[in-house]
């Protein structure tokens, strides 16, 4: 990579991120006019964040699939028996059933941790904000 291209690139860094004291941080958009409000968030966020996510997808899928698959069997199962008879099929088919809820339940609860985890990020940047606005008068 050459010196010229390298810092033709800082040079656009620069240009795409005005520090002031007044704005904080003001990202402009070379397309386009547009003011946006930039929240930091540090890498430790990132990551747990991402954790919650990944672990919200898992969970909330592995459940659906449980749900989904056993109670199709436990539908067809009572639906074409006789009398109501628990059978070695019957049995799995509710006990995949309630792990299936469980999993779901974890899945939404990691997600609602992820959210909980955003919702905290912009607590602090408004209240940041607010600190910030206080100190100017």
């Amino acid at each position: 990579m050459s010196t010229d291209h390298s810092e033709t690139l800082e040079e656009m860094r620069r240009r795409a991120l005005v520090i002031s004291p007044q704005n904080s941080a003001l990202l402009i958009n070379r397309h386009m006019v547009r003011e946006q409000k930039v929240v930091g968030v540090t890498k430790v966020d990132l990551e747990t964040i991402r954790v919650f996510d990944g672990m919200s997808s898992f969970w909330a899928s592995f459940g659906v699939f449980l749900l989904s698959g056993a109670g199709w069997v436990l539908v067809q199962q009572v639906l074409e028996a006789e009398a109501l008879i628990i059978t070695p099929l019957t049995a799995v088919c509710l006990t995949c059933v309630a792990f299936g809820a469980l999993s779901l339940g974890a899945g939404v609860y990691f997600r609602s941790k992820k959210r909980g985890r955003i919702d905290q990020i912009f607590d602090e940047a408004e209240r940041a904000e607010k600190e910030a606005a206080s100190k100017k008068q």
